[in-house]
């Protein structure tokens, strides 16, 4: 299962900076609140990639770090889609806060997880 979690956040880390790198042109039509949302979706997936391949390697702080991942993201999320204040990958209206509960949903089942596997 680790193996799992691990590979998520490595594919979630990847994908970030793929989707971060296609705004970069477009980045001066954006205000400064989609800049900043932008910027830290970035830094997420930095740490979502960096958790994983903790995970991987089976360091004690990686729990740690991808409970942090998981969390950021999961709010990010919810500011992005949600209260489109940046820009989203979710077409519809009518499945943004159904995005964003799945995305708190996947997040506290992976937290939840990892806590049961270090008490």
């Amino acid at each position: 299962m680790h193996l799992l979690l691990a590979g998520l956040l490595i594919l979630e880390g990847i994908g970030t900076a793929l989707r971060v790198a296609a705004l970069m042109p477009t980045l001066g039509a954006y205000d400064t609140l989609a800049r900043i949302l932008i910027f830290s979706r970035g830094l997420t997936g930095a740490l979502a990639l960096t958790s994983g391949w903790w995970i991987l390697g089976r360091r004690a702080s990686a729990p740690i770090l991808a409970s942090a991942a998981l969390v950021v993201s999961a709010t990010l999320t919810t500011l992005e889609a949600g209260f489109l204040l940046a820009p989203t990958s979710v077409s519809y209206d009518s499945w943004r806060w159904p995005y964003v509960a799945a995305s708190w949903i996947y997040a506290a089942a992976w937290i939840l997880w990892m806590r049961r596997r270090t008490d």
